[in-house]
C-alpha cells in the first residue's frame, strides 16, 4: 500500500506524519497466513466443517486443522457435535504437534 501525502499536508503547517510511523496491520485470514508461525499460542474462535467421525479435524478459513482436547469430557463433546451437525464450534489455541497444525481445546467450557 502507498500513502500519497500532498505538499499541503506535509508542509510543517498542517497535519504532520512522522517518517516510519505507520505499521502493517496483520489480520489472520485477511492478509496473513495462520500457519506462518506468528499466531502460535493465540486463541481463536473456531467454527467450521467437521472432517472425519473419529478424532475429527476442522476446516477453518479454507485449511484443515487437527483438534486436540486433553480432557475426555471435551473429546466426547466434540465427537457428539461432529455426529449431530457435521460442524464444530469452539475456542482453540493454535499450535503445532509433530509437524501438523492443530487447535488445542484446554477446557470443556471452550466448546460451544
Amino acid at each position: 500500500m502507498h500513502l500519497i501525502i500532498s505538499r499541503v499536508l506535509h508542509n510543517w503547517a498542517g497535519v504532520q506524519y512522522q517518517d516510519n510511523s505507520f505499521r502493517v496491520a496483520r489480520v489472520p485470514g485477511m492478509n496473513t497466513d495462520l500457519q506462518d508461525g506468528s499466531w502460535t499460542g493465540k486463541l481463536f474462535k473456531v467454527s467450521g466443517l467437521a472432517v472425519g467421525a473419529r478424532n475429527p479435524k476442522v476446516r477453518f478459513r479454507g485449511k484443515l486443522f487437527q483438534i486436540y482436547a486433553p480432557q475426555n469430557e471435551t473429546k466426547d463433546l466434540i465427537n457428539t457435535q461432529t455426529v449431530r451437525s457435521r460442524s464444530l464450534s469452539f475456542y482453540g489455541e493454535l499450535g503445532m504437534y509433530k509437524g501438523d497444525w492443530q487447535f488445542v481445546i484446554r477446557d470443556v467450557s471452550w466448546v460451544q
